[in-house]
């Protein structure tokens, strides 16, 4: 797979979420194929080394637990409610499931220090047999490292700051970068290297922006409305087209 086809489509960051439809759930990856988007979402390890979905490193902010996601059995963690509502936290094989091959999926890895070698073994088992279009994308090299050695074939991206954009360790296909804190100039240096992906893009401006910029997106909240929207009359006309032709 090329890196074009990876990006072929803007992902909603977290999955397409919004009230009673929680960010990283099965509803929001559902929404977001709807939605004709990509996906976005993150992934970590329960106590045991089962790969969830879940962003941050603790449980407060997602299921009102003070806890962490590394200290939790997964049986436990995948009984918690997302933010109230009877969704619960996903492993990331049930949300490969759901989503099925039917969009581009970026995972971001999210590795304790500790669970490293673990979370890149078990990421790269069951990421290189998914059917469908696939890459991750971290902060960390070791970890982009790791999985280049585990799941060759699987693309990677790199997410950037200003002062580690440059690195050679993690050795990317593509690199990702906070719109709101890279500046335009170091963007454009860094697509003369490879292609390059704008997060999160939150704002119809900031989208606009990140065309103009980028050759991928991370999307949510009214971009991901508007990219909806421009994914919704590209498959209309599509559509119109195919039944001109037939």
């Amino acid at each position: 797979m090329q890196v074009d086809e990876l990006l072929a489509r803007p992902f909603a960051h977290r999955g397409l979420h919004f009230d009673g439809c929680p960010e990283n759930s099965l509803a929001a990856f559902d929404a977001a194929i709807d939605a004709g988007l990509g996906i976005e979402l993150d992934v970590r390890l329960s106590a045991e080394g089962t790969p969830v979905v879940f962003h941050d490193a603790d449980l407060l902010r997602g299921c009102g637990l003070e806890a962490r996601v590394s200290q939790m059995p997964v049986r436990e963690l995948c009984r918690l409610p997302l933010h109230g509502t009877t969704d619960t936290i996903p492993t990331l094989v049930s949300a490969m499931h759901t989503i099925g091959g039917r969009t581009p999926v970026l995972v971001d890895l999210k590795g304790a220090i500790g669970q490293r070698a673990r979370l890149a073994d078990a990421a790269a088992i069951l990421l290189r047999a998914y059917p469908g279009p696939v890459g991750v994308v971290g902060f960390d090299p070791w970890l982009l490292t790791a999985m280049r050695r585990r799941a060759p074939r699987l693309l990677r991206g790199h997410t950037c700051s200003i002062e580690t954009w440059s690195s050679r360790l993690s050795t990317p296909d593509f690199m990702t970068f906070n719109i709101d804190r890279v500046p335009v100039a170091t963007i454009a240096k860094m697509r003369r290297r490879m292609p390059v992906v704008a997060w999160t893009v939150r704002t119809v401006e900031a989208y606009r922006l990140a065309g103009e910029l980028a050759d991928g997106v991370i999307v949510e909240g009214d971009a991901a409305t508007l990219a909806a929207h421009r994914m919704f009359g590209e498959r209309s006309h599509r559509r119109h087209k195919e039944t001109r032709v037939g």
